[in-house]
């Protein structure tokens, strides 16, 4: 092994610009991560180790990167792809379960389906992981449903008006 690897390694330095060194959080908020094909294998390193170490924060940023595509690489194109392997910030999301539920609210508070600039596909996925993560027993959408009412009688104006945008994806 090079005395630079070795070196590297043990000083947390920089490997293609992601640092080796910090939490988990702070790797995972580095946008070079989620926008450099050559960093694709440390991300899902990452996203893996947040599956066991799911704090508030790493939460926080896996929702920012709830779209994460790995078509976004040319060269990872296939016709055939478990929605978790070619999104897998929502295979995370879902795996870690309820911690993300907060984040997940938030999310729709302020995702607009109807706003050029915002995404719709934020908002399907999010709801999409509501129900994925209260789905025990077959009754995930009913709860997802439930947890979104609660959300809207809490809420009021243009947060009230997005969060029934959402619950209405899911009507049971």
């Amino acid at each position: 092994m090079s005395c630079v690897l070795v070196l590297t390694l043990l000083c947390g330095a920089d490997v293609h610009g992601v640092s080796k060194r910090g939490d988990l959080a702070t790797k995972l908020k580095q946008e070079k991560l989620w926008t450099d094909f050559e960093l694709k294998e440390a991300l899902e390193t990452y996203l893996e180790q947040a599956k066991t170490n799911p704090s508030k924060e790493v939460v926080a940023v896996l929702v920012k990167h709830i779209e994460y595509d790995i078509y976004s690489y040319p060269a990872t194109r296939s016709r055939l792809t478990a929605r978790e392997k070619r999104f897998p910030v929502i295979g995370t999301l879902t795996h870690i379960g309820l911690p993300c539920v907060p984040s997940l609210i938030e999310l729709l508070k302020v995702t607009d389906p109807e706003d050029e600039n915002d995404s719709a596909r934020r908002q399907y996925f999010a709801v999409d992981c509501l129900c994925d993560i209260y789905d025990k027993g077959g009754y995930g959408k009913e709860v997802a449903f439930e947890r979104l009412k609660l959300a809207i009688a809490r809420s009021d104006g243009r947060e009230k008006k997005l969060l029934e945008s959402a619950a209405a994806r899911i009507r049971p």
